[in-house]
């Protein structure tokens, strides 16, 4: 290698090939008159300051640069002629689309404070590592979207815009020091597995993590308050347990088409939006927490291998078109006393239901058009209040049902569920056995549906004082290990 001059301050580095390196201390705009043979530079370090119209003519120019250094350069501001349409520009500022679309894959940003990225500004270059510092207070639209050789990104608290990163296909690891993210910020990033986020990020956007195939766990933050419109549409994130949070609302598609197994919400959740988690065919686990005043359209369609068991909490009013169609895993419903309508096709398919415990109902809820179609009422138990029973068997989709009163086929204290499990109450005390699979938790309702008691438990056999809880009939639930589960009524 040699060193060639140009002026008194520049020097460079011959590369095979006849490329080179080149390092200038330069003032703003003067950096055209500096740069001899600008094909064949393939690293600059630039210190000193710039303008727009240097960083211009590093795009225009130097067709095949990979490294550019800026981290000793000041952007100051420019007015003059108009570079792409433009006349000014101010300082510490790198303009909207500057280095869009070029051969640069290493980049370092200059360390002055107050810096804004453009929009577009690094779209669809080669960078295969980005650095944001702590100077940067913003980061425009698609700034750095469909870098498709990306793969690290540590980024220190600035404001993000858009699409930023959107379409970063092998980004794999990103640091993230800031508390806001935004809309399809890391969309379509199909190889990112790991997001550390360093602070508390209440808000998650629209699209956020869409497409993010590889994406199988997220910190969700215990102040976390919102998770935006498929935020997780199609990610690979395999749980959503934010039980512990302070989250209030899931928006429409949220998780639809993810790879979730288990979900478990908090009682601070007061709606979930529509298709939330359509067809999530791996998930089966999942409570709707008493919280919630409805069920959305299409919200848990086509979940497949679900709980055998969906208890709808007290305070639901109403389920929405195609809300639970498809769930053939389950073989029992429990309505609430709350349930007022059923939206079309909203049991759709459940091709296991066996038996409807209703008896908690104060009415005959409304239905749409239907709502049991590919079930075989005729082959399903419809348990309700005596009082409703005449009501029911004169309701239309209802009436088709095998409709039993409240205390029909109930014995005394004991039941018992295909020879496996067995539970009776002696005064007080709740027992159950079972035989084969061991017990992880029992769930006591009231006939509306309500959670009176869960209780964790761990083996063939469990013993539960239920003293506090008032009422004579109860739905239990007993959930055992491979996820199954089993529901019995019984009298105390």
């Amino acid at each position: 290698m040699k060193n060639l001059s140009f002026v008194a301050l520049a020097a460079a580095v011959l590369m095979p090939a006849n490329a080179y390196g080149l390092q200038i201390n330069t003032t703003a705009g003067a950096l055209p008159g500096l740069v001899k043979d600008s094909d064949a530079i393939t690293e600059l370090t630039i210190t000193g300051s710039v303008d727009a119209s240097d960083l211009f003519f590093i795009d225009d120019r130097l067709k095949n640069l990979k490294v550019l250094d800026l981290s000793g350069a000041k952007i100051e501001s420019y007015s003059g002629d108009k570079l792409r349409g433009i006349s000014t520009f101010p300082a510490n500022f790198i303009p909207v689309g500057t280095f869009a679309g070029s051969s640069i894959s290493e980049i370092k940003l200059p360390v002055t404070d107050g810096l804004s990225i453009g929009d577009m500004a690094f779209s669809a270059t080669l960078v295969e590592s980005i650095v944001i510092p702590g100077n940067v207070v913003s980061i425009g639209i698609g700034a750095f979207s469909n870098c498709t050789k990306l793969k690290t990104l540590d980024i220190a608290d600035t404001a993000v815009g858009a699409y930023a990163f959107k379409g970063c296909r092998e980004l794999t690891a990103v640091n993230f020091g800031g508390t806001a993210l935004s809309e399809s910020i890391f969309a379509e990033c199909i190889s990112l597995e790991d997001f550390n986020a360093h602070n508390s990020i209440s808000f998650i956007p629209a699209k956020a993590f869409q497409g993010c195939v590889s994406l199988k766990h997220f910190g969700f933050s215990s102040d976390v308050r919102y998770i935006g419109e498929s935020s997780f549409y199609n990610s690979g994130l395999e749980s959503l347990q934010v039980e512990n949070t302070s989250l209030d609302s899931i928006g429409p598609w949220a998780f639809a088409n993810s790879s979730l197994e288990i979900v478990q919400l908090p009682n601070t959740l007061k709606h979930i939006g529509d298709g939330a988690f359509f067809e999530c065919s791996k998930l089966h686990k999942f409570y709707i927490p008493e919280s919630c005043t409805s069920v959305a359209d299409y919200v848990f369609k086509d979940v497949k291998n679900s709980d055998t068991i969906l208890v709808l909490p007290q305070g639901i009013t109403s389920v929405g078109k195609y809300a639970f169609k498809g769930m053939n895993g389950v073989n029992h419903v429990t309505f609430p006393q709350t349930l007022s309508y059923l939206g079309d096709g909203a049991m759709e398919n459940m091709e296991n239901l066996s038996e409807i415990e209703a008896s908690g109902l104060s009415s005959v809820p409304r239905l749409g058009k239907d709502v049991w179609a590919g079930i075989d009422p005729s082959k399903v138990r419809l348990n309700v209040d005596e009082k409703l029973e005449d009501d029911f068997k004169a309701a239309p989709q209802w009436q088709d049902f095998d409709i039993y009163s409240d205390l029909t086929g109930v014995e005394e204290n004991v039941a018992k569920k295909e020879n496996t499990l067995q539970a009776r109450f002696k005064d007080n005390i709740l027992s159950v056995r079972t035989y084969g699979e061991k017990l992880t938790r029992i769930e006591i309702f009231n006939p509306a549906g309500m959670l009176l008691m869960a209780v964790g438990v761990q083996g063939e056999e469990a013993n539960i004082d239920t003293e506090a809880l008032q009422g004579h009939m109860f739905i239990v639930v007993c959930r055992l290990e491979g996820s199954s589960a089993a529901t019995l009524k019984l009298l105390r």
